[in-house]
C-alpha cells in the first residue's frame, strides 16, 4: 500500500472502483493498492456521507451488494410497508347529453364494453 496519500487520492480511487467492470480486489490489483485499503476508504466515505446527510449514490449501494462473496453475507436493510391504495374518486360516465351515470367506484371494463355496445344499439 502507498502510505501518506490523502483524501483526494482515495476519493479518486473509490469513485473509479465503483465504475470498474470487476471486483474491488481486481481494481486494487490493477492499480497497485491493497483491497483492504480500498474497502476501508469506501466505508469511510460512506459513513461520512451518512453522518453529513449527503446522499449515497445508487451505484455505491449496488456495488456493495455485488461485492465478491465472503464468509459474512452482506445485506441491505429495507423497510417494507403495505401498499397504500390511492383514494378513488366517484366516477361519472356521460353516455349522451341526456344520459349520465354517477358511480361510487370504477366499473369493471367488461361491463363498460357491454354498456357501450347496448347504448350504440339503442341509438
Amino acid at each position: 500500500m502507498i502510505r501518506g496519500l490523502g483524501v483526494p487520492f482515495w476519493q479518486e480511487h473509490v469513485t473509479a472502483a465503483s465504475t470498474y467492470n470487476g471486483s474491488g480486489v481486481e481494481y486494487a490489483k490493477a492499480h497497485g493498492i491493497t483491497s483492504s485499503a480500498l474497502y476501508y476508504w469506501q466505508k469511510k466515505f460512506r459513513v461520512k456521507a451518512t453522518t453529513l446527510e449527503e446522499p449515497i449514490t445508487q451505484h455505491a449501494i449496488t456495488k456493495k451488494v455485488e461485492a465478491t462473496p465472503s464468509l459474512s453475507s452482506q445485506f441491505l436493510a429495507l423497510r417494507v410497508a403495505p401498499p397504500v391504495a390511492p383514494p378513488i374518486a366517484p366516477c361519472t360516465l356521460v353516455i349522451t347529453s341526456q344520459v349520465r351515470l354517477e358511480l361510487s367506484e370504477l366499473p369493471d371494463p367488461h361491463w363498460l364494453v357491454n354498456l357501450m355496445r347496448a347504448a350504440q344499439g339503442v341509438q
